[in-house]
């Protein structure tokens, strides 16, 4: 069981969930100073420090919350971000979904034409950039409708989970319907 709990996908997405909840809830202390924490430690990853120092540190507990630092600081500066990297962000779980299967079949197709999508680093750029573009399209014409369209089926909003409102509690009279919305305080 502890082998999944703690398997580095789920580490890595618990990251994400918990760096989600806190800016939801408005206060991120020591933002600044966890962006550039993130920067650095990334930057030495990278660079593989941990592997001249001969660090048996696994990529979760590396990369993983190096990049998890640097996102959690990195949202304090989402207004002054441009859109198209806002949409890289927006995108990102889409691309974390998705990118196995861009692969696969960018591979299968540049191999019927005598390709080894994996053998230079410019078709391996490549499928990169393949994979980004599908996760944006899926996120503008697939994620976005949705949720739109879920937004108002909700039973409860996603904030009012987050900040700890029951459902039985704020439960109006006569039920939930999309007609009748109550506003949480």
């Amino acid at each position: 069981y502890f082998q999944y709990l703690f398997h580095g996908n789920v580490i890595e997405f618990l990251f994400g969930a918990l760096i989600a909840v806190v800016y939801l809830k408005g206060n991120m202390p020591f933002a600044r100073s966890a962006f550039w924490l993130g920067a650095i430690g990334l930057l030495m990853w990278l660079g593989g420090v941990h592997k001249a120092l001969d660090l048996p540190i696994a990529s979760e507990w590396g990369a993983g919350v190096s990049s998890a630092l640097l996102i959690y600081g990195g949202v304090q500066y989402r207004r002054a971000m441009p859109k198209w990297i806002l949409l890289l962000g927006e995108a990102s779980y889409i691309l974390y979904l998705s990118h196995g299967l861009v692969f696969s079949f960018c591979e299968r197709l540049l191999a019927k034409i005598g390709i080894n999508a994996y053998a230079a680093d410019i078709s391996m750029l490549g499928l990169v950039l393949a994979a980004i573009f599908v996760a944006c399209v899926l996120t503008v014409y697939v994620e976005r409708p949705f949720r739109a369209w879920y937004k108002g089926r909700s039973i409860l909003p996603f904030k009012a989970i987050i900040s700890g409102h029951s459902a039985q509690k704020n439960r109006p009279k006569g039920g939930f319907k999309a007609k009748n919305k109550t506003k949480l305080t």
